[in-house]
């Protein structure tokens, strides 16, 4: 009898605790709920960034390959700039020849 009455005794704070916890179970799956969408939502910015990102590098790579171009080759503009070069030494030796024979 009194190992049944310690048994009785014991179960109004055991309900008590499962009920406690059966709470915060559901408190717990609640805000897992309400994760989810703000997870899914997360995961589908981070890919719409990546995606973006690999598109700004791809037209980064493509105006540095436009800007190479540009600078180099046969009408590049560093060609250009070093054939006005040579003609303004030619003007300049053509001016200081005409100056000097002036003189």
């Amino acid at each position: 009898r009194e190992q049944l009455q310690r048994l009785q005794s014991s179960i109004p704070p055991l309900e008590q605790r499962d009920n406690e916890l059966a709470k915060l179970i559901e408190s717990a799956l609640l805000e897992v709920r309400r994760m989810v969408p703000k997870h899914e939502a997360l995961a589908q910015d981070h890919d719409n960034l990546k995606s973006c990102l690999a598109e700004a590098d791809g037209r980064l790579r493509g105006a540095a390959e436009q800007i190479e171009e540009l600078m180099s080759g046969q009408d590049g503009v560093l060609t250009r700039l070093d054939r006005f070069q040579e003609g303004l030494n030619e003007v300049e030796k053509h001016v200081s020849t005409v100056v000097e024979s002036r003189l």
